[in-house]
């Protein structure tokens, strides 16, 4: 995809995802939990099964007119869809070989979502060749979109309750990152958590209280100095890309490699920080 289209794309989506973004917010607190059909850990702690069960009509709404945009910009023939439900418009991207990947997630945090928070969010990105090209995290209550442009460049934009931009910012990231703080995930193995604690982390675990976009967003403001992953689903880390544009932000594996984004679906073990990369950490998840 050239940049050109690439641009123009990122243009549409964000117009329909502050269209969506307006729907969640109105029917929030009047749908049901329909909840869906997944595979689940029985030894999983129940917060997590719920987690993963979460689903309403608005997600499948939402879908749907992010999948009608992707179609009407993009067209259907050389695009592979990533998307968390299966709805009528998904089946019209039939190509598995395309080169570009729409990656989606209509409502990241649904149980949240129901639950009356506003820390849930509308998610969209592009993978293509192992490359994150675009990525958006629009959080509707909150009236923020975080962004990765087509010039790799990441920024943060607040609006006004009518939608107009009212704040515009390039986001830098923090040169010194509070070095001692880092956040785990749920599948990160209990004995890791005691290595890192041993090497002198503060540790803070996937509980409830604080979301994976939540931990992203405080990797980039420095308040976190890394947020370590057990093979999460790649719409569900997509602030992770913004990280890695930082000036001084990367993605790494637990060895401290660089790796590449697949085309959706779950990246195995993945970190996203910023600052100097801290060997205390890789050896702690040996």
């Amino acid at each position: 995809m050239d940049s050109s289209s690439l641009k123009n794309f990122i243009q549409n989506i964000t117009e329909k995802m502050l269209e969506a973004g307006e729907i969640a917010e109105k029917f929030q607190g009047k749908v049901a939990n329909i909840k869906k059909e997944v595979d689940l850990d029985n030894n999983a702690p129940q917060r997590i099964k719920d987690r993963n069960q979460a689903k309403t009509e608005i997600d499948e709404k939402v879908q749907e007119m992010l999948l009608e945009c992707v179609k009407d910009t993009l067209g259907i023939n050389n695009i592979r869809i990533d998307a968390e439900e299966d709805t009528a418009l998904k089946q019209l991207f039939p190509n598995e070989a395309a080169q570009v990947t729409i990656v989606i997630d209509p409502i990241d945090g649904t149980l949240e979502y129901l639950n009356g928070s506003d820390r849930y969010s509308i998610n969209v990105g592009v993978v293509s060749h192992g490359e994150m090209l675009a990525a958006l995290i629009y959080f509707p209550k909150l009236k923020k979109l975080y962004f990765l442009d087509n010039q790799k460049t990441s920024y943060e934009v607040a609006y006004t309750s009518s939608l107009e931009v009212k704040d515009k910012k390039v986001l830098k990231g923090n040169e010194q990152p509070q070095r001692n703080k880092v956040y785990v995930n749920n599948r990160v193995a209990t004995d890791l958590v005691d290595n890192l604690e041993k090497a002198d982390f503060s540790v803070i675990q996937d509980d409830g209280e604080v979301s994976w976009p939540d931990a992203l967003l405080k990797c980039i403001s420095g308040e976190y100095f890394a947020s370590i992953f057990h093979s999460p689903q790649t719409r569900d880390v997509l602030l992770g890309a913004l990280i890695e544009n930082l000036e001084n932000g990367w993605k790494v594996d637990w060895e401290g490699n660089k790796i590449t984004w697949p085309n959706g679906g779950r990246i195995p073990r993945v970190i996203f920080g910023t600052g100097a990369l801290p060997r205390e950490i890789f050896e702690s998840l040996e």
